[in-house]
């Protein structure tokens, strides 16, 4: 370990904290701190300043200002963009088979038709079903 300009290793640790992007792992303080940050830290049930959250097996440290820790989980943890999902399988066939019979079909008439012939859709949202034609379009090479 060596020694730093902003004090103790927890003022270090708050400090560092606070200038990163996406807040600091246990790994990404060992890599700084030059040892373990869980004998480092162990006993500080809580550093006032941070935020410490559990993901996965690892702690997470994000700075304790709202907007900061915000913008530090939106980096770690980018949204997955919701039109990037696809419907199960079996529900894919049925919408796949209907945009067949007229395949240049909108994604709301779609939507409309599948409801129309009593097929369950209404827990699958337009974009799914948008973000599926698209690809089965794709596939096909219907689009250039």
């Amino acid at each position: 370990m060596f020694f730093s300009s902003h004090g103790t290793c927890k003022q270090t640790v708050i400090h560092l904290v606070h200038r990163s992007e996406k807040g600091l792992s246990n790994k990404d303080l060992s890599e700084v701190l030059g040892g373990n940050p869980n004998s480092l830290l162990a006993h500080f049930r809580e550093i006032s300043g941070l935020k410490k959250e559990r993901h996965s097996r690892d702690i997470v440290y994000f700075f304790s200002d709202e907007e900061v820790c915000r913008r530090q989980k939106r980096n770690r943890f980018p949204p997955r963009p919701a039109a990037e999902e696809l419907p199960p399988d079996v529900q894919a066939i049925i919408i796949l088979v209907e945009l067949i019979h007229p395949p240049h079909m909108s994604t709301s008439e779609l939507t409309a038709q599948l409801e129309k012939k009593g097929n369950a859709v209404k827990w699958i949202s337009e974009s799914e079903i948008a973000f599926l034609a698209k690809k089965f379009v794709l596939y096909l090479g219907l689009i250039h």
